[in-house]
């Protein structure tokens, strides 16, 4: 690994966990700095670098200290913004309704405001009350059905996804078994003072991992991926069941995919909570899936042309998914094998309309 691929995980160590690691110089010139800025961004993990390099102790310059305080500033008032909307949502009182990733994730870190908030994510497991709710409370337009299991819409400048399904699984043997665990009891968790029901620890620990590792096959993740995971698995330290939660990764057939990110999460975030011990097998996987990451960005943005748009911009993440699969295919074979001719089911008819 390089010399600034040591540092960026050095800061987001410090800003995750507050270790302050020797990988992290005295000084830093404006070059480096805007570098770990472009970075950053790339990986949504601005927050976090922009807070470690201004309180790590290194020197950089005065002008970009500004503007790195700038943005962590503009993302406090961002997260506010968005926890406000979310205790206005908690009071239509939606029956059998959780809220996952996004401000439920950001809580369980050490400054929830540093985390770059995206859209508010929730499942519902009656859609035909929460739509009449919804429309009703706030004149939202929903369809009748959720025909693709997800509907986004947007309320008071915020953009909401309403689901009846967290996961969508090619396999109907995986589908049945995740839908049996969402049946569970929910727990909550507490923004700005107000309860927000989300899922319990260890079914949260296994959808964060389930959803990151969609995320990476179908479009590219950022290490805010692993950040969210590695603070739900040391919020949640004492309560996931442990036993419980590498069976579902081993039913589900995830379980050399959860091996393989751990060993990234272990060995550049520093993860002390990871359930399983990392092999040398499971960091050679570590090691191709890394570069991936680093490369792509989130949702593959780092490699994407800027002038692909449309059914180009389309056919390009195909092609990204397609090899993907192809290349991780032994980390989760049976859901990957599934995954592969629906892909080319759907791309075939966009060319087809097209």
């Amino acid at each position: 690994m390089t010399d600034s691929g040591n540092i960026f995980f050095a800061l987001l160590r410090f800003a995750i966990w507050g270790e302050k690691s020797a990988a992290i110089p005295d000084e830093l010139n404006e070059d480096t700095v805007e570098d770990f800025i472009f970075e950053a961004k790339n990986q949504t993990v601005l927050g976090l670098v922009a807070d470690a390099l201004c309180n790590c102790g290194t020197r950089i310059p005065e002008t970009q200290m500004v503007k790195l305080l700038g943005s962590v500033m503009k993302l406090a008032n961002k997260n506010a913004r968005i926890n406000d909307e979310i205790a206005r949502f908690a009071r239509l009182r939606i029956p059998d309704y959780i809220i996952v990733k996004g401000q439920t994730v950001a809580a369980f870190y050490p400054n929830p405001d540093l985390r770059m908030p995206g859209d508010v994510d929730f499942f519902v497991r009656d859609y035909t009350q929460a739509r009449q709710i919804l429309q009703t409370a706030w004149d939202v337009r929903l369809p009748e059905k959720l025909i693709e299991k997800e509907f986004a819409f947007d309320y008071n400048s915020i953009s909401y996804e309403i689901h009846n399904s967290l996961v969508a699984f090619g396999s109907r043997r995986n589908q049945r078994y995740w839908d049996r665990l969402m049946a569970r009891p929910f727990a909550s968790v507490h923004i700005n003072g107000t309860e927000i029901p989300t899922l319990e620890p260890t079914l949260y620990a296994a959808y964060v991992f389930i959803h990151l590792f969609f995320h990476f096959v179908r479009e590219g993740i950022g290490f805010r991926h692993l950040c969210d995971w590695a603070v739900v698995l040391h919020h949640y330290r004492d309560q996931i069941d442990n036993d419980e939660l590498v069976s579902i990764m081993k039913t589900l057939g995830f379980l050399p995919a959860y091996r393989a990110f751990g060993a990234i999460i272990v060995d550049n975030l520093g993860v002390k909570d990871f359930p399983l011990e990392i092999s040398e097998k499971d960091r050679k996987w570590a090691n191709k899936i890394l570069p991936h990451i680093l490369y792509g960005g989130n949702f593959g943005n780092g490699k994407k042309s800027a002038q692909t748009i449309g059914l180009g911009s389309k056919l390009q993440t195909f092609r990204r998914t397609l090899s993907v699969c192809l290349k991780f295919f032994p980390l989760a074979p049976a859901e990957l094998a599934l995954t592969v001719p629906r892909l080319i089911k759907v791309n075939v008819r966009l060319i087809v309309k097209k």
